[in-house]
């Protein structure tokens, strides 16, 4: 729960009184961003399997609370 209110936060914040293309734009960014983090064989090439299993398992986190936080109901869901 507190992962989904932070990206909530970091959502809403940022895209505050930006148009709806520029909202587009900056989810598309955001989300591009973590896929760019997913490899693992760029991002870190020397990385343990360790590193890379507590990334993916944060990066899956981060995922999840963006989907919750992007629903129609999100006020509900963030706020509990």
């Amino acid at each position: 729960m507190p992962l989904q209110i932070l990206v909530g936060q970091l959502l809403i914040g940022r895209t505050e009184g930006l148009k709806a293309r520029e909202v587009a734009a900056f989810l598309s960014g955001w989300t591009s961003a973590l896929d760019v983090l997913r490899r693992f064989d760029l991002v870190l090439p020397n990385a343990g399997q360790e590193v890379r299993h507590a990334l993916e398992q944060a990066l899956d986190a981060l995922t999840e609370a963006q989907e919750i936080v992007l629903e129609p109901n999100q006020d509900e869901q963030v706020t509990g």
